[in-house]
C-alpha cells in the first residue's frame, strides 16, 4: 500500500485515482487492528498525494493521531472539526494556538466564523484570553464586532482608571456604529459623558472624603448629591442639573430626591416644595426613617381619594383609612382595611360600617 502512492502505478498497471486506493486500503486495514488510517496518511503526504492523505484522515477514527498530522499538511479547518468533534480540549487548543501561529488574523477569523459549529472554539479561545489578559487586539480579531463592543464595556465596569474606562466605551461606541447599531452607540456614549460628570465631582470631592462618585449608576449619583445638601446645599443644583442633562423624567428625580433628602432627615428641604410625584412618595420615605409624624402630616397633604386611602394603609392609620372608606361608600376599601389590619376593634366597626352601608 505504501509503495503504491510512490510509483501511482502498483503492479505496473495505469495510475490509480485517490478514492480507488481508499477503496484499497480500507479493505486491506479491514482486519489489521494494529495499523492506523493515520500512518497510511503520512506516507500519502510524503509521497506528494495531499489530497489523498487528506481522505484517508477522515477514515481515521483516532483525533490524537488525526488532527497533529492535518495540521501538518495545513488543513486547518478540517483539524478544527475534527478535534471539536472529539471534545478533547488538548486537540482543541493545538489547534487553535497552531492557527494562531500560521495563519494571518483575517483568516483565521474567517474559518471560525465559517460554520456555526466553530462557535464553542470562538468561546473557548475568548476565554482563554480573557483569563490571560491577552491585549484586546486578540479579542478584537476572533470575534465579530458587537461581540467585542459588549466586552468592551463589560470589561469597562471592571477597570478602575477612569481613562482606560472611557477609552474602551469609546471603542465599544465605534464598534456599535460600525455595527450599525446606533441606540447602543448612543447608551455608550450617554455613559461616557456620566463617567466624565462623575469625574468632575470627584475632583472636586463634591461628596465629601468617602463618596467616589465614578462607577455609581446616574440614580445613585443623584441620590449622593441630594443626601449631601445635609453638608453642601449647592449639591441640589448640581444634582437638578444632572437630572436635566441625562433627560430623567421629573417624576423619577423627584422620587431619588425624596428618598435621599429623607434618608438625611433634611426636613426643611422637604417642605419648600410641592413635588410633581405627589405627597405620597413623602409619607412613605418619612415613614422608612421612623418619622410617623412627618409621614402622617405629608398624608393629610395628599388630595386625590384613592392615593391617599392607600396612603394611610400603608402608614397604618387605621381609624382615618376606615372613615375614608365609609365617607366613600366603597365596600372595597372597607375590604381591604379590614384585611390589612390587625385590630380587633377596628374589624367590628368595619363590620358595623358595612351593615350601615347595606354592603351585608
Amino acid at each position: 500500500v505504501k509503495s503504491s502512492f510512490e510509483s501511482a502505478t502498483p503492479g505496473g498497471g495505469p495510475p490509480m485515482t485517490d478514492e480507488a486506493i481508499v477503496s484499497m486500503v480500507r479493505k486491506k486495514l479491514k482486519d489489521a487492528t494494529l495499523v492506523s488510517y493515520s500512518e497510511i496518511a503520512s506516507c500519502a503526504e510524503r509521497a506528494g498525494r495531499h489530497r489523498l492523505a487528506t481522505m484517508l484522515l477522515d477514515l481515521e477514527e483516532n483525533a490524537s493521531d488525526q488532527v497533529p498530522l492535518l495540521l501538518s499538511m495545513g488543513e486547518f479547518e478540517l483539524a478544527l472539526r475534527k478535534s471539536l468533534e472529539s471534545s478533547h480540549m488538548d486537540l482543541i487548543y493545538l489547534t487553535l494556538f497552531h492557527m494562531e501561529r500560521t495563519m494571518p488574523p483575517d483568516d483565521v477569523r474567517r474559518v471560525l466564523h465559517s460554520e456555526p459549529q466553530y462557535a464553542e472554539a470562538i468561546h473557548l479561545l475568548a476565554t482563554f484570553y480573557i483569563a490571560t489578559h491577552a491585549d484586546s487586539s486578540k479579542l478584537d480579531n476572533i470575534w465579530h464586532e458587537v461581540s467585542s463592543a459588549n466586552h468592551d464595556v463589560l470589561t469597562s465596569f471592571t477597570e478602575r482608571n477612569t481613562d482606560e474606562k472611557l477609552k474602551k466605551l469609546k471603542d465599544a461606541m465605534a464598534k456599535y456604529n460600525s455595527a450599525k447599531l446606533p441606540i447602543n452607540a448612543k447608551l455608550t456614549e450617554e455613559h461616557m459623558e456620566l463617567l466624565m460628570e462623575q469625574r468632575k465631582l470627584d475632583d472636586k470631592a463634591t461628596g465629601g472624603p468617602n463618596v467616589v462618585y465614578v462607577g455609581m449608576s446616574l440614580s445613585d449619583t443623584i441620590r449622593h448629591l441630594c443626601m449631601d445638601a445635609a453638608r453642601e446645599p449647592k449639591s441640589l443644583q448640581v444634582a437638578a442639573a444632572i437630572a436635566k442633562k441625562f433627560k430623567v423624567p421629573e417624576k423619577r428625580f423627584y422620587r431619588v430626591k425624596i428618598k435621599a433628602l429623607a434618608e438625611t432627615l433634611q426636613w426643611d428641604t422637604l417642605h419648600k416644595k410641592t413635588p410633581p410625584c405627589g405627597f405620597k412618595a413623602f409619607a412613605i420615605a418619612c415613614l422608612h426613617q421612623g418619622e410617623k409624624g412627618q409621614a402622617e402630616s405629608y398624608a393629610s397633604r395628599i388630595t386625590q381619594p384613592d392615593e391617599k386611602f392607600d396612603t394611610l394603609v400603608h402608614l397604618q392609620m387605621w381609624t382615618a383609612a376606615l372613615d375614608m372608606a365609609v365617607k366613600l361608600k366603597d365596600p372595597d376599601k372597607l375590604s381591604s382595611v379590614r384585611n390589612n389590619c390587625p385590630l380587633p376593634d377596628i374589624h367590628a366597626q368595619i363590620d358595623h360600617a358595612a351593615q350601615q352601608l347595606g354592603f351585608i
